[in-house]
């Protein structure tokens, strides 16, 4: 996946705590879907990724990115009332 995005294709920094601690039963899914991030191609990245994650580890990313959502739509929202 070369271009512009190339600084996309790792876990930013920021994050990377709570996302080392969702997968912390089961660190070779971590690595995996790192390696996937880097992979040459969507096809390439897609057969990286695990085929099965345990329950904790489904539920604890979807809070995170749920919890990632509301932060990002709520500076937004702000943005666009304290500039509009």
């Amino acid at each position: 996946m070369e271009g512009s995005n190339e600084d996309k294709q790792v876990i930013p920094a920021k994050y990377s705590d709570e996302i080392d601690s969702i997968f912390e039963e089961d660190k070779s899914a971590l690595e995996k879907m790192k390696k996937g991030l880097k992979a040459e191609s969507m096809k390439e990245s897609i057969k990286e990724i695990p085929d099965e994650l345990n329950e904790k580890i489904v539920s604890g990313f979807s809070e995170f990115i749920q919890n990632l959502i509301k932060v990002t739509l709520s500076s937004i929202l702000k943005a666009l009332f304290l500039n509009g």
